[in-house]
C-alpha cells in the first residue's frame, strides 16, 4: 500500500514482524543435559487468536518509535492456504500420487498419455514445471542402469572371447545367439503369463553370460578341427554331430533345475520367478537355435574372410595401388 511504501516498509519487513508476533522468534537457546531448549518470544494467546487481533497488530516503523496497525499497511483477503509448504531446490512443489490397478490400467500407456497432457498444459504456464517421480522415476533410473549394465556385459564378453580366439570376428559368431536368447526369455514370460519386471531384466543380464557357453563349445571345436587340417564344412558338420549331446544335456539340466522355481507357489519365492523364467526359457530357446545359427554364421564369416582376402590380394596386384615405398 502507498502508506507502507512511504514509510519504507517492505513486504518482507511486514511479513517478518507478523510472523514473529504470531509464531514467535528465537530469543535464546538453553542447554539442559543432552537436550537443547529454544526460547521463543511471541504475543500472548489472547492477542493473536482472532482476525481483529491480526488487523490491529502494531507494526514498527523503521527509525521511529511509532507503530501503525497492520490494517493500514496491508489489504486482507480470505483464502484457503495449504497446511504445509514443501520445497525442493528452493522451489515450491506439490506432490500428486495415485495407486493404479494394474489389472485394469496399462501403466505405460497411462504414463505416455499423462506426459502428453502435462506438456500441453504446462506449455501455457511458463512459471510452472513438472517432474515424474516415484515409480516412474525409479523405472527410468532402472532402465538407464540396465542399458549401461548390458553394454558393459557385452563388452566384457567380447574381450574375454577375443583374447583366447585371437580374432576380432569370431566373438561376434559366439555372441550372435544373445538376441535370440532374449527373444526366448520374452516368449517364456508369455507362456507363463508373467509381466516383465526388473527381476526379469536381471535374469536377461545373467542370461547373456550363460547362453554363450554352448556357442563357445561349438566354435572352439570347429577351430580345433580346422587346425587339424579338416575343411571348413567338414569341421562344422563334425562339430554339430560331436557336440550335440553335451550342448543339449547342459541346457536341459539347467532348464529342469530352474523348473521347480518357475512353478513354485510359495509367496516368498514368487519374486524370483521372473528371473528364473528369463534364464530357463532363454537358455532352452537359445540351445535349439545355437545348433543351427552358429554353424551358419561361422560359414558366413568364413566366406566374408575369403572375399576380403581376395579383394586385398587383387588391390595389391594392380599397378599403382601398391605401396610406393
Amino acid at each position: 500500500m502507498p502508506l507502507a511504501d512511504s514509510l519504507g516498509l517492505s513486504l518482507s519487513n511486514i511479513s517478518n514482524q507478523v510472523r514473529q508476533a504470531l509464531f514467535g522468534f528465537e530469543a535464546q537457546r538453553i542447554q539442559r543435559g543432552h537436550d537443547e531448549i529454544k526460547v521463543m518470544v511471541r504475543y500472548p494467546l489472547d492477542d493473536r487468536s482472532s482476525i481483529n487481533d491480526i488487523e490491529n497488530l502494531p507494526i514498527n516503523v523503521a527509525n521511529s518509535a511509532n507503530t501503525i496497525p497492520l490494517s493500514e499497511l496491508a489489504q486482507f483477503r480470505s483464502a484457503t492456504s495449504p497446511s504445509a509448504v514443501y520445497r525442493e531446490d528452493l522451489r515450491r512443489n506439490i506432490s500428486v500420487s495415485a495407486d493404479l490397478n494394474k489389472e485394469i490400467l496399462d501403466e505405460k500407456v497411462l504414463s505416455r498419455d499423462l506426459v502428453v497432457f502435462l506438456n500441453d498444459y504446462f506449455a501455457s504456464q511458463p512459471n510452472l514445471s513438472y517432474e515424474l517421480k516415484g515409480q516412474a522415476e525409479s523405472e527410468q533410473e532402472a532402465n538407464a542402469a540396465f542399458l549401461l549394465g548390458f553394454f558393459l556385459v557385452i563388452l566384457a564378453i567380447y574381450a574375454l572371447l577375443a583374447i583366447p580366439f585371437k580374432s576380432f570376428s569370431q566373438p561376434f559368431i559366439v555372441m550372435s545367439i544373445i538376441p535370440l536368447a532374449i527373444v526366448g526369455a520374452i516368449i517364456g514370460h508369455i507362456i507363463m503369463d508373467l509381466a516383465f519386471s526388473m527381476l526379469s531384466v536381471m535374469g536377461i543380464l545373467a542370461l547373456t553370460g550363460i547362453v554363450v557357453n554352448d556357442s563357445l563349445v561349438l566354435v572352439d571345436y570347429i577351430n580345433k578341427q580346422r587346425r587339424a587340417g579338416a575343411p571348413v564344412k567338414e569341421a562344422i558338420l563334425t562339430a554339430g554331430e560331436v557336440r550335440f549331446r553335451p550342448v543339449m544335456l547342459t541346457s536341459l539340466t539347467t532348464f529342469f533345475g530352474l523348473l521347480p522355481l518357475m512353478a513354485t507357489t510359495d509367496t516368498q519365492s514368487q519374486a524370483l520367478v521372473p528371473m528364473a523364467v528369463s534364464l530357463g526359457f532363454g537358455i532352452l530357446f537359445a540351445t535349439v537355435i545355437t545348433l543351427i545359427l552358429i554353424p551358419v554364421n561361422y560359414l558366413i564369416f568364413h566366406q566374408i574372410g575369403l572375399w576380403w582376402n581376395k579383394e586385398e590380394s587383387v588391390m595389391e596386384s594392380e599397378p599403382g595401388l601398391a605401396d610406393p615405398t
